[in-house]
């Protein structure tokens, strides 16, 4: 199991002590939220944000989540820029295959996410190509949103058809992720967690502590 904390729910003005904050805890992924303000009515984070993440923590994993339209245009970028992983959403584009493709010859790992409102049998024509599928609980693109019960279900459904195809994809699970409901979604098949507000940020407790107690309960 591992924990990959969204930097969208940390402080903007005081990121770097949050993220070291992280480290302390032991974290060693981190999730980088991309919003262009046209895929989702949002907009967070620069891209510029990931050289100099890499340059200041060379041990962490950036787990690069684009909800951008055009998401091809921003793959040498973010590959340039030393990102491990980098994820699209198929409905961003016509060419999912394709883009998967150009993540892998990029030398980055290749996630898919998935939607509340898109099927699991969506990921079906790629799903034996992807390294991860990041399952959302949430609507993309805002954060503090509550966790969609019926997600469970979905994470089940993925796990099955990881099974019955011998595939080693991981699955992540995005939003509105506490110790129980993360206990939930390991217990049903997550390899992976974005934290959010309700797990390690915006806590009445350090970053460092609520990492470890938010572990200890999950474990528990």
């Amino acid at each position: 199991m591992r924990y990959s904390p969204s930097l969208a729910c940390a402080s903007q003005l005081n990121m770097l002590a949050d993220i070291k904050e992280l480290e302390k805890a032991g974290i060693d992924m981190l999730h980088i939220d991309i919003m262009d303000g046209n895929y989702v009515p949002n907009i967070c984070l620069n891209p510029d944000l990931c050289r100099e993440l890499k340059s200041a923590f060379p041990k962490m994993e950036l787990d690069v989540h684009v909800m951008v339209k055009r998401p091809m245009d921003y793959i040498a970028r973010f590959a340039e820029m030393g990102a491990e992983w980098f994820t699209f959403h198929s409905d961003a584009t016509n060419f999912s295959k394709r883009t998967i493709s150009r993540i892998k010859a990029a030398g980055m790992r290749a996630g898919i996410a998935l939607n509340p409102s898109q099927p699991v049998s969506a990921l079906l024509p790629f799903i034996d190509e992807v390294d991860m599928v990041l399952m959302m609980a949430i609507e993309p693109g805002f954060s503090g949103q509550q966790f969609i019960e019926d997600s469970y279900a979905r994470i089940d459904e993925l796990k099955k058809i990881r099974e019955e195809r011998h595939l080693k994809f991981l699955i992540n699970v995005d939003g509105g992720i506490n110790a129980p409901i993360g206990k939930q979604c390991i217990n049903h098949g997550a390899d992976i967690l974005v934290l959010g507000v309700f797990a390690c940020f915006n806590q009445n407790k350090s970053i460092s502590l609520a990492c470890k107690v938010f572990d200890e309960e999950l474990k528990g």
